[in-house]
């Protein structure tokens, strides 16, 4: 049987990792406007492993540009080409739009 946390825990968990949202009224984010935030979801690629096809991914678009501020991963996967193994990363990233 798995155990499973419940609201107050789940709500615990995010408070310990940072604010749960931003708070314009906090003065560390006073004269700063919110950031527009557009999702992009591109794969990431590598023969040596998954973490490497992550930022693999995250990497394209710092290179094309993108102001990155987060990303998720949403799949990994892999396929064999050529007799060898190529590691794939599915990943959601939020760019300033």
């Amino acid at each position: 049987m798995v155990a499973s946390a419940g609201p107050a825990q789940l709500r615990e968990g995010l408070d310990a990792a940072g604010p749960a949202c931003h708070n314009p009224a906090d003065p560390q984010h006073k004269g700063k406007e919110a950031a527009m935030l557009k999702m992009h979801e591109v794969v990431g690629t590598s023969p040596q492993s998954f973490a490497e096809a992550v930022k693999a991914a995250v990497n394209r678009l710092m290179a094309a540009g993108e102001k990155v501020h987060f990303f998720t991963v949403s799949e990994l996967r892999g396929a064999v080409r050529d007799g060898k193994i190529e590691c794939q990363a599915v990943v959601k990233v939020a760019v300033e739009s």
